[in-house]
């Protein structure tokens, strides 16, 4: 089993389980069945990352882009009749990552440096736009003041990330994946 099977495995039982995950006031849902080989709790920001990774994969097997296809199709569906609600749960995850990011953002400042977590913390920032796309308002005020926080000490330089995934973060949009943090002064 390839990773793009074992993240199209977990796809697949996310939107098996979203619609209890949507009604439930939780933010973050431990999934009652994972693929056994990514246990990952579903949240919206992770269903999209998983997204972005799925689009981004350049070696699908016919089979797995025809899996992929259905499971998009799934989606699409559930974003026309469940519009609302993935808003507002969008909204609830959205001010807890500007939460967490910001903490990220304190801490980077009070260490006064890179921090080799850079690159995983940096999905907060990813999650917060991708969040944005189903209609979770992102106070301009709250986005421009951390990013401010952000440009002040980052350093553009190489995509943080996977090379693969590139293709799904341009450059202009997520300009933070681009580069790292680095000390002031």
């Amino acid at each position: 089993m390839t990773p793009a099977d074992v993240r199209l495995d977990w796809y697949a039982e996310a939107l098996d389980e979203i619609g209890a995950f949507l009604l439930s006031g939780e933010i973050v849902w431990p999934m009652e069945h994972p693929p056994a080989r990514l246990r990952q709790d579903l949240s919206l920001g992770g269903l999209l990352l998983t997204q972005d990774s799925l689009r981004a994969e350049l070696d699908l097997s016919a089979a797995a882009q025809r899996r992929l296809e259905e499971i998009e199709r799934r989606w699409k569906a559930l974003r026309r009749s469940q519009a609302s609600t993935l808003s507002r749960k969008a909204e609830k995850e959205l001010d807890m990552r500007v939460n967490l990011w910001r903490a990220y953002l304190n801490d980077l400042a009070d260490r006064g440096g890179f921090g080799e977590e850079y690159p995983f913390q940096v999905r907060q920032r990813v999650m917060m736009e991708r969040l944005g796309e189903l209609g979770a308002p992102l106070r301009s005020r709250d986005l421009s003041g951390l990013d401010e926080r952000l440009r002040k000490v980052f350093r553009p330089g190489a995509f943080v990330w996977e090379p693969a995934l590139e293709g799904a973060y341009p450059k202009t949009r997520y300009w933070f994946l681009y580069g790292t943090p680095e000390a002031e002064g």
